[in-house]
């Protein structure tokens, strides 16, 4: 039995396309000094203040790295859920309202098993992992890693960020819809995380679910800001 939750914070922010990952704040435009002062940011964080041409070429290497990364990262998730994903309408449970019918790989059930997104999350330190069911036109987490952050003290089984629901203005609910992937920069419980939404097909080539990952890059970019201003 899920545990009815509140869009979570993941939802309300929502992912850029990775062509427009870094956000660019113009201020006084068509003036010279506007064209000093053009800031990059990633996810609210301030990059580049001036948004000179070689902070701009480096920031956009540094996000290729990023999409590289997470794309090994979502190939090794696939990997785990190797086999056929069948839906299964007569073990459904509530969640949030919605009747959500239970998805079954390889015979084991993956609604409320958290085992699989544990495992690479395991695997990959810093890597979160979530699968959504469809259900109706709503795509519902019921299965993660990923945690609500708490503030001074550790994280539960309780904080689990399950029965959200991927929001209709999400780019990602459209792209995996229409069966694409999608790529993009995100802002989860408080972190940037670079992350990845692939749709989960059926044998008829129905999308009947999304898998999800993240990485948190949070650190990295710290890190990058530091080089990119030495």
């Amino acid at each position: 039995m899920f545990q009815a939750m509140k869009m979570d914070v993941c939802n309300k922010r929502f992912l850029l396309p990775l062509m427009f990952a870094c956000s660019f704040l113009l201020f006084g435009c068509g003036s010279k000094e506007s064209e000093k002062k053009t800031p990059i940011s990633i996810e609210g964080i301030v990059i580049s203040e001036t948004g000179e041409p070689k902070h701009k070429l480096a920031i956009e290497q540094f996000m290729t790295e990023k999409n590289t990364e997470i794309t090994k990262i979502s190939q090794a998730f696939s990997k785990h859920l190797a086999g056929v994903i069948i839906v299964d309408p007569k073990n459904s449970a509530k969640i949030n309202g919605l009747t959500v019918p239970n998805l079954v790989l390889n015979g084991k059930a993956l609604n409320g098993n958290h085992s699989i997104p544990e495992k690479l999350s395991t695997e990959v330190p810093g890597a979160v992992a979530t699968i959504f069911a469809k259900a109706g036109d709503e795509f519902v987490r019921v299965s993660t890693s990923l945690k609500k952050a708490q503030s001074g003290r550790t994280t539960t089984e309780e904080d689990r960020a399950v029965g959200s629901i991927l929001n209709h203005q999400h780019p990602a609910y459209a792209a995996c819809l229409a069966g694409k992937t999608y790529k993009g920069t995100a802002t989860l419980f408080g972190s940037a995380y670079m992350t990845e939404y692939t749709p989960i097909k059926n044998a008829t080539d129905e999308v009947v679910g999304i898998r999800f990952v993240g990485m948190d890059i949070s650190g990295d970019l710290v890190l990058f800001k530091r080089k990119l201003h030495m």
